[in-house]
């Protein structure tokens, strides 16, 4: 097996510090991680050397958060080279963004004949090349390949020309929020989606007196009537897709309480408490009354 063979050289000598990483290597992580780790590790097939200027200093961005592991993984299995580019251009990510960005690379790559392609144009792209910002990596947490939505230009589109709304709300627990709304056109003038985002983190938190689950909300604007997305608004986990049509009004609210409330709750509890904390939220920052 890979693993294997992996881990005999890193038992020959190669150029990492041992001691540092053992808790990590021994730690219960699952076998995609641990390969992912040893991969890193040692750099190349013959042994002659690692591939990355540090190995060290990648290897302590991969411990730093383990969640990143099995998008490298993925990557890995279609490109080693890419997947240590892609390491050094993100290993200075913050907060939530590395597993995010790393595990939809990973998705692309793998998905169908083109995916490593699709990956490939993403990477080369000037503002990838020159090294990730948390901004860039919100961007690729939203990316879908062509292949798993048949639109090719809005693909195009994002990688290459981005609009962004950004903002920092810290919570009643002390932690800072990040918030990201990214679209493929222009917000129209004077739409503000930060704002009631950053009133619901806090207005939830200080409800529910538990920390938001997340340091980076991202939310994706996409054009209303666009083809491929009939829904107005859903919440995947790592974003929100939302459309331009629900700007103002309380689904912006809704889909942030949703990420306390996701689908692994039962519905009622998860749609249920998502439509009472927006109607809470909207009373106490006072856009209507809990009756409306």
């Amino acid at each position: 097996m890979p693993i294997l063979r992996y881990a005999e050289r890193l038992s020959t000598g190669a150029d990492v510090d041992l001691p540092r990483l053992l808790p990590f290597i021994f730690a219960p992580y699952d076998e995609k991680q641990l390969f992912v780790t040893l991969l890193f590790l040692i750099g190349n097939e013959d042994g002659s050397g690692s591939r990355v200027a540090d190995p060290n200093a990648l290897v302590k961005s991969l411990i730093q958060d383990a969640r990143a592991a099995p998008g490298f993984a993925e990557i890995a299995s279609q490109d080693v080279e890419l997947s240590l580019f892609i390491a050094e251009h993100s290993k200075s990510l913050q907060g939530d963004l590395l597993p995010y960005a790393v595990r939809r690379m990973g998705s692309i790559a793998t998905d169908g004949p083109d995916g490593l392609n699709n990956l490939k144009r993403l990477v080369g792209q000037s503002w990838f090349t020159d090294g990730l910002t948390d901004e860039e990596a919100a961007l690729i947490t939203i990316l879908y390949s062509p292949t798993e939505y048949p639109f090719t230009e809005q693909y195009a589109a994002l990688i290459q020309s981005h609009f962004t709304q950004t903002g920092t709300v810290e919570t009643p627990s002390g932690r800072e929020v990040t918030i990201w709304v990214i679209k493929n056109a222009p917000f129209s003038r004077d739409a503000d989606w930060v704002t009631p985002i950053r009133d619901s983190v806090r207005v939830l938190e200080e409800f529910l007196g538990v920390p938001f689950p997340t340091t980076d909300i991202i939310f994706e604007v996409i054009d209303e009537g666009t083809p491929w997305y009939p829904l107005g608004a859903i919440h995947q986990f790592t974003h929100v897709i939302i459309t331009g049509k629900d700007y103002g009004s309380g689904v912006t609210l809704h889909e942030t309480a949703h990420y306390y409330l996701t689908i692994f709750f039962p519905i009622w509890l998860t749609e249920g408490g998502a439509n009472f904390m927006e109607a809470y939220i909207e009373d106490q920052t006072g856009i209507q009354t809990i009756d409306d």
